[in-house]
């Protein structure tokens, strides 16, 4: 947002590409409407880090990144509080670069999960989900 690249278009091109998850659909409007998450707890976010660290170390897996999230995570903790929703630490991101990650498309946004062949699959409410060519969608340089 801060280089000039739409948010809302951003979403779309992550959303058509690999680099789509369960969590990018449902955390990454969240963001946007300033959300974070409310119904889970940044202080049960990070014990559940801790116990997936743990888990790692006494079966010897190598978990950098995980240690990075957590990280950041402990910082958020103890900036924002137990509390705080599960989505928070982007704001310190958007402190730290004096932006915020709001897209007035998203204000009245909410989700829904359906269950297609014993996958989940979204489905956004509250907003026009654009349906087009992957290239087409997301023709911009960066």
């Amino acid at each position: 947002k801060k280089s000039g690249v739409d948010i809302r278009t951003m979403f779309d091109c992550i959303r058509a590409s690999a680099g789509n998850s369960f969590v990018f659909e449902t955390g990454g409007p969240m963001l946007m409407q300033g959300t974070y998450d409310p119904s889970f707890t940044i202080a049960l976010q990070c014990k559940d880090n801790r116990l997936g660290y743990q888990m790692a170390t006494k079966h010897k897996v190598p978990m950098e990144i995980l240690g990075h999230a957590m990280q950041a995570y402990n910082t958020a903790l103890s900036k924002y509080g137990d509390e705080a929703p599960c989505y928070i630490p982007p704001k310190m991101l958007e402190e730290a670069c004096h932006t915020d990650l709001r897209c007035e498309e998203f204000k009245d946004w909410e989700y829904s999960i359906q269950n297609v062949d014993g996958s989940s699959v979204i489905r956004h409410h509250g907003i026009e989900i654009k349906r087009s060519d992957k290239k087409e969608l997301c023709d911009f340089e960066v």
